[in-house]
């Protein structure tokens, strides 16, 4: 358990940092697939492929490679393992995103959101064990 709260402790910055810079990347990509009538023009999907092969996509590489930069201590394993899984299936969701964009192919479409669910759990898996690890660590430091 210390390796593990030794572990958040160090990535915590990464963790903001790259959290900050997703939330703003999703705020201007829903923006820029904002139309009247629903219908994504073929600019509109344009600038839509090229935003998530500019930005988005090496924002969740680069927060990746910044993790891989922190050694991994005994009890984090786990921890580090769901969040190189989440990054890889978040970067494949977006690739398949992509292709549905390029292709208007409804089964990209739903490969991607596929890939998206499966991220999202392990985000979900993320969060609990940062949560129980938060409250672990709160309820030993106040045993005299």
């Amino acid at each position: 358990e210390k390796g593990l709260k030794k572990y958040m402790d160090a990535t915590a910055d990464i963790i903001e940092k790259y959290n900050d810079i997703l939330d703003s990347q999703q705020t201007r990509f829903k923006k820029l697939d904002k139309s009247s009538d629903g219908i994504l023009t073929a600019n509109m999907r344009s600038k839509m492929v090229s935003y998530i092969r500019s930005d988005i996509i090496p924002a969740l590489e680069k927060r990746q490679q910044e993790l891989d930069n922190i050694p991994v201590i005994d009890g984090a394993q786990y921890l580090a393992a769901q969040r190189k899984e989440s990054t890889i299936l978040m970067v494949e969701a977006w690739r398949h995103f992509i292709e549905a964009l390029e292709t208007d192919s409804p089964n990209e479409f739903n490969v991607a959101k596929s890939y998206q669910k499966d991220a999202m759990d392990i985000d979900y898996r993320i969060d609990d064990v940062v949560k129980n690890t938060a409250i672990s660590s709160s309820k030993t430091s106040t045993i005299p």
